[in-house]
C-alpha cells in the first residue's frame, strides 16, 4: 500500500483578492535531488481553501529539449512504473521493463536508445480539490545510449507566482514553504501570512500571531495593610502581585527589585 499525504493551503479574502488581480497562481514542486530540472508538478489558480491530495505511486515520462519557464512537450508516458527496473526508450516510446539486481527498491532507471539527446523524469498524480491531474515532478536531459535513475522524495515547496504553467521548469523563489511529508506528518494545513507572502504551517502561524499581538501593561497590586501585617508576623514578603491589567493575561512574578514600596 502507498503512502497517502494531504496539503490544505487557506487564504484570506483580501489576500486571495490581491492574487486574483495579479494573476497569481499556486504552485507545488517536488524536490528532485541535484541535477536535476525542478518542474512545476502543480499550478491552479487559487481558492479560499484548497485540498491537494496524492499517493507515492510513480510513473516516467520522456519528453523533448527542457527549456526554462516553458512547459515540457511530452512524447511518451508510462503511468505505472515499477522500482527497481531499468525502462529502455527508443526515441519513440518505452520497452518493457527490466528488473535489475543492481537497481535498489524506490528507484527507477531509463536508458535513452535513442540517437539524440531526450528529457527524462517521473510523473505523479495528484488531486487537487478532487479534479486529478498527472503531470512530471521533475526533469533530467540525457544524452544518446545514456542511462538515468530517479529516486522521487516526499519534499515538497509551495508558493505563488504568475505565469507558471503546470509542468514548466521553473525555479523555487526564496520566499517558497518547504514541507517534507513522512509517516508522522502525512496531512498539513498551511495558512497564507499576506505580511510575508508566503504559506506557513497552521501551528507555526498560531505563534506567529501570539508574538505579534500587543500584550496589555502589567501592574502591582497593592496589599491592604491589616495583609501586610499580618505576613510580616509570619517571617512573609509584603510585596504586590505582578498582574496584568487585561483579564486575559497573567503573570505572577514577583520580582522584588521591579516592586514599588508598599506603606
Amino acid at each position: 500500500m502507498t503512502d497517502r499525504h494531504t496539503l490544505v493551503l487557506e487564504i484570506d479574502p483580501s489576500s486571495l483578492r490581491a492574487m486574483a488581480q495579479a494573476g497569481s497562481r499556486t504552485i507545488v514542486a517536488k524536490h528532485c535531488g541535484d541535477r536535476k530540472l525542478v518542474v512545476a508538478w502543480l499550478a491552479w489558480e487559487p481558492s479560499a481553501r484548497d485540498t491537494v491530495v496524492w499517493e507515492e505511486s510513480y510513473g516516467l515520462f520522456a519528453a523533448g529539449t527542457a527549456q526554462d519557464g516553458v512547459a515540457l512537450r511530452l512524447l511518451a508516458v508510462v503511468d505505472h512504473a515499477i522500482d527497481g527496473a531499468l525502462y529502455p526508450f527508443s526515441g519513440s516510446g518505452f520497452g518493457r521493463p527490466q528488473l535489475r539486481a543492481n537497481i535498489p527498491p524506490g528507484h527507477y532507471e531509463i536508458q535513452n536508445d535513442a540517437p539524440f539527446a531526450l528529457t527524462f523524469g517521473l510523473v505523479q498524480a495528484a488531486a487537487i480539490n478532487g479534479r486529478l491531474r498527472r503531470s512530471p515532478m521533475h526533469a533530467v536531459g540525457v544524452g544518446p545510449g545514456n542511462p538515468v535513475d530517479f529516486a522521487p522524495m516526499t519534499t515538497i515547496s509551495v508558493w505563488t507566482e504568475g505565469g507558471v504553467e503546470i509542468g514548466s521548469i521553473v525555479r523555487v523563489p526564496p520566499y517558497a514553504t518547504t514541507i517534507t511529508f513522512h509517516a508522522a506528518r502525512r496531512v498539513e494545513r498551511c495558512l497564507y501570512d499576506p505580511d510575508g507572502r508566503r504559506f506557513v504551517p497552521a501551528v507555526r502561524r498560531r505563534s506567529l500571531e501570539s508574538e505579534r499581538r500587543p500584550r496589555p501593561p502589567l501592574e502591582w497590586a497593592r496589599r491592604t495593610p491589616t495583609t501586610c501585617m499580618a505576613l510580616r508576623k509570619r517571617g512573609k514578603s509584603c510585596l504586590g502581585k505582578l498582574v496584568s491589567t487585561s483579564s486575559r493575561w497573567r503573570n505572577s512574578a514577583t520580582t522584588a527589585a521591579a516592586a514599588p514600596a508598599l506603606r
